[in-house]
């Protein structure tokens, strides 16, 4: 019997886990890793996106950068805001450290000096916008209508921009 409630509780373990995480975290999204490929994982974001005809949100940052873990806090225990950048963007870290500045991949784009940073990109991976996220910080995280603005600005029902 106690190996039976072992086993239920691992389960159950994993659930809750997988729930927290988001239950459909892709490699790309989980962390900023230094060993990513952002050119490959920008592949399997665009496949991402075509499916759900969404739009791609590149985060650049580090584990090193303070605001970086605020804005995933945020996220997290925001469940509306989590949900509606879900819905708008596939979302893709990518790493900005001494590690790995990423200087290859992130050379199509204009040079970056603040993180977190976004760059937005349509469902093929062309550039639509950017955007410093300090420019919703609220107090010690960030404003959540600030933030739900920037984010149905780039929701496809309510843009006009090429897919």
């Amino acid at each position: 019997m106690p190996i039976k409630i072992l086993k239920l509780f691992v389960v159950l373990l994993f659930v809750l886990l997988q729930a927290c995480s988001g239950g459909d975290s892709k490699p790309y999204n989980r962390k900023y890793d230094p060993s990513r490929n952002p050119a490959a994982d920008l592949k399997l974001a665009m496949a991402d996106a075509q499916t759900g005809d969404r739009r791609i949100l590149l985060i650049l940052g580090g584990d090193w950068c303070h605001w970086c873990h605020v804005l995933e806090a945020f996220l997290k225990t925001n469940k509306e805001m989590n949900s509606l950048v879900g819905e708008t963007f596939v979302v893709m870290k990518v790493n900005a450290s001494p590690q790995n500045w990423n200087k290859e991949f992130l050379s199509g784009y204009q040079e970056i000096n603040v993180y977190p940073y976004f760059i937005i990109l349509n469902k093929n991976g062309r550039m639509i916008g950017s955007q410093d996220p300090s420019a919703f910080e609220e107090g010690g995280s960030y404003s959540v209508a600030a933030f739900k603005g920037f984010v149905k600005s780039y929701r496809k029902r309510d843009v006009n921009q090429a897919s």
